[in-house]
């Protein structure tokens, strides 16, 4: 038969914490983390989450994506709308900083 998915409840609080770096004499909370077994399946699909990322990265700094559907020039529509909206707000941030 089919075995069924594991899926941890475990939840970190503020005394395990404390008690996994008196235990493993860690340096920081990420090397502590890292060893739990949902960053182990986190680090599996590492290098497939960058590629995705770097892909979509290029997407965005060619900006040259054409739609083929109803439904790909909406979110094409939504993508630039967003984008604009970013942008505007990254340039108030900077001058609001800068005053």
């Amino acid at each position: 038969g089919k075995s069924a998915k594991l899926e941890s409840q475990f939840k970190v609080s503020y005394s395990i914490i404390l008690n996994m770096f008196k235990k493993n004499n860690s340096e920081t909370l990420e090397e502590i983390l890292g060893s739990s077994f949902i960053e182990a399946a986190r680090a599996k699909k590492k290098d497939e989450y960058v590629e995705e990322l770097n892909s979509l990265k290029l997407l965005d700094e060619k900006d040259n994506w054409q739609p083929t559907g109803q439904q790909e020039l909406i979110v094409k529509e939504f993508y630039l709308a967003a984008k604009e909206y970013l942008d505007c707000r990254n340039e108030d941030w900077s001058t609001g900083i800068r005053q």
